[in-house]
């Protein structure tokens, strides 16, 4: 064990977590009824006395990591969603989970913080303390609720909320109180979401909404949006994820299958699954491609695209770069881009309270750190900040309305393209959240906004030059982003694409 463990630890503790450091700090007593042991791996592991007053193992005896990634990957996927973790033992299950989704903001909670401590002493974790998205509380149940209020957690308590307890639970009251407290005060957060931001009751036609269920392929964050724009008007959606079985789907009577291919990319057994209950309750299965430009250059990538879109009765693609190679392979495929989501409405700050020059959001990949390397070389004595995924929406708002010019470039939905058309989720997002936007130049850019609407740039320096001007000149960012806000609003919120979604399955008698 490094003699600094702890000293990095809490050094990145105080970093995301400033009062769970100072809780820690603070209790220098050693965990009641703990041993520290070794695993038959050579992990660590721990023994402590059980409620029956018999001794239990904290982790596997055997295994520890082992244990933690097989629960990991036997939960389902919950991309961009809050895990609440209840008395996280020596952080294996943390660890794993949050590598097996890895967009979820990640909130721990520990009751006992003598454990804490003594783990901090023992296990780094200093590295998935700066993971971004990752908080932490410790101490008594007084700290949960302000602590809560404080990170803002975006939190829909019936679909937005898991809570994982120990399977072996040490101080089972001071753990069911913080359970408690946890639920309660995530009941009372409040629903940041725009009520504007729904399909209207026009865009059911002569379908009754209230009669209307979706089933949705993912729980993600697209997910999420689909529950939100379409609850309004009294439609129940729901994801396989929360069934327990087939059955209970079919019973469920669903009038739409709603598939995300850019899911079935990664898990592609959902494609038979989905298409066999759309058989079965002979229903229209509509397949949404959000990424399809990037997967043509691979042939296999290429063979399940096209099985997708084949199986699809209505199939929608995020560019129009390759509507004509559709049609050739007989697909009906219609253009349709993704828009602004109802969690990330906001109002742009005002000019004192923008502190970051520019910032990016979005995956590491490598043309991207290629691309920055060259920009940043440009830009040393500029503020900015390059976040990965991870950061919960509020955060991501506050960032953006911080961020005097917001970067957007190299999207993954066609980065491998000759020339880049489709557009990324924040293209509607940073203005919709009050942002300034500057945009690699794409055609779909040009497509829906106007050039008093868009900045846009062609490669690092001229984007380096730009950053440099807009960081310069707020009045003329304000012009451009509220001219982007406006057309957001009017034209591409979440809810726009959903009522287009009904307008062509009533135009192809799909429904009804």
């Amino acid at each position: 064990m490094d003699s600094r463990t702890f000293e990095k630890n809490l050094d990145a503790l105080r970093t995301v977590s400033p009062a769970a450091a100072r809780a820690v700090e603070a209790d220098t007593a050693e965990p009641a009824d703990v041993q520290f042991c070794e695993a038959r791996s050579g992990r660590l592991t721990a023994m402590y006395t059980g409620p029956d007053g018999k001794p239990a193992h904290m982790h596997s005896a055997f295994d520890p990591e082992r244990e933690a990634h097989k629960f990991a990957y036997s939960c389902a996927p919950a991309f961009g969603k809050w895990i609440v973790w209840l008395g996280p033992g020596l952080w294996y299950g943390v660890r794993a989970i949050k590598e097996r989704m890895f967009h979820c903001p990640v909130c721990v909670v520990e009751p006992d913080t003598a454990l804490l401590r003594a783990v901090m002493r023992r296990i780094p974790l200093h590295d998935l303390f700066s993971i971004p998205g990752m908080r932490v509380i410790a101490g008594d149940t007084a700290a949960i609720h302000p602590e809560l209020e404080a990170m803002r957690a975006y939190a829909d308590p019936a679909r937005n909320l898991i809570v994982f307890m120990p399977a072996a639970q040490r101080l089972p009251a001071a753990h069911r109180d913080a359970a408690a407290c946890i639920r309660n005060a995530l009941q009372n957060l409040p629903r940041d979401l725009d009520p504007a931001n729904a399909v209207r009751p026009r865009a059911f036609a002569h379908v009754d909404p209230s009669s209307f269920r979706i089933l949705v392929s993912a729980n993600d964050r697209y997910a999420d949006a689909v529950v939100h724009t379409f609850a309004p008007a009294g439609v129940i959606v729901k994801t396989i994820f929360d069934f327990a079985d087939t059955e209970a789907m079919l019973a469920f009577a669903p009038s739409l299958l709603f598939v995300f291919s850019a899911n079935l990319m990664r898990w592609p057994d959902t494609l038979p699954f989905m298409r066999g209950i759309g058989d079965k309750l002979r229903i229209p299965m509509l397949v949404w491609n959000m990424e399809d430009p990037m997967y043509f250059p691979d042939p296999t990538a290429r063979e399940l695209l096209m099985k997708t879109a084949h199986a699809a009765d209505l199939y929608l693609t995020q560019s129009a770069q390759y509507l004509d190679v559709y049609r050739s392979a007989g697909v009906e495929a219609v253009y349709l881009p993704t828009g602004a989501r109802p969690d990330m409405a906001g109002e742009p700050a005002p000019p004192g309270e923008r502190d970051l020059d520019f910032s990016f959001f979005g995956f590491w990949t490598p043309w991207r750190k290629a691309f920055f390397e060259k920009l940043c070389a440009f830009l040393q004595d500029l503020r900015f900040r390059l976040v990965a995924p991870g950061m919960p929406p509020v955060e991501f708002k506050d960032m953006i309305r911080r961020t005097r010019v917001n970067l957007t470039a190299l999207t993954n939905c066609d980065v491998t393209a000759g020339d880049h058309w489709a557009l990324s989720d924040r293209v509607w997002e940073i203005p919709y959240a009050g942002g300034f936007l500057l945009q690699d130049a794409r055609k779909h850019a040009a497509d829906h906004f106007d050039s008093h609407e868009i900045a846009t740039f062609s490669d690092a320096e001229e984007c380096a030059r730009m950053i440099r001007h807009y960081a310069a000149n707020p009045a003329e960012c304000a012009r451009i982003r509220d001219a982007a806000r406006a057309r957001v609003r009017s034209e591409h919120l979440w809810s726009h694409r959903m009522e287009r979604i009904m307008e062509l399955l009533l135009e192809r008698e799909l429904i009804g």
